[in-house]
């Protein structure tokens, strides 16, 4: 799934399967420490703020993986990082494409947990 990690987040600006995906892997990573998820059709209509609610969502279940101190997250930390910077990337690219601001955003926390982890 890292391969293709920022390519599922950006699918999911328009499909909606792709996106229950992603949710439901929120959901199983945060339980009750992120109970509700937004809907697909509960997504902002333009396409940045759209994008930073499904980055912001899978930053969070990232987060709730990396608390748990997961094998499976260990193991992958490297490649992991690489992908959410590209995402990051994105988020910026984004920002300056449509004059907005999305920031501050929750995939630094997550970009910050993962150098700590690193060590």
């Amino acid at each position: 799934m890292l391969s293709s990690l920022r390519e599922l987040v950006w699918r999911s600006t328009w499909d909606s399967e792709c996106f229950n995906a992603l949710r439901e892997m929120c959901i199983r990573s945060c339980g009750e420490d992120y109970p509700h998820p937004p809907l697909f059709k509960d997504l902002p209509d333009s396409l940045p703020h759209r994008f930073s609610a499904i980055l912001s969502m899978v930053s969070e279940a990232m987060i709730c993986g990396l608390r748990e101190g997961t094998k499976e997250l260990g193991d992958y930390l490297e490649k992991l990082r690489e992908e959410f910077l590209k995402l990051y990337s994105d988020l910026l690219l984004e920002e300056r494409e449509y004059g907005l601001r999305l920031r501050p955003h929750r995939i630094e926390d997550l970009l910050r947990i993962l150098a700590e982890k690193q060590g």
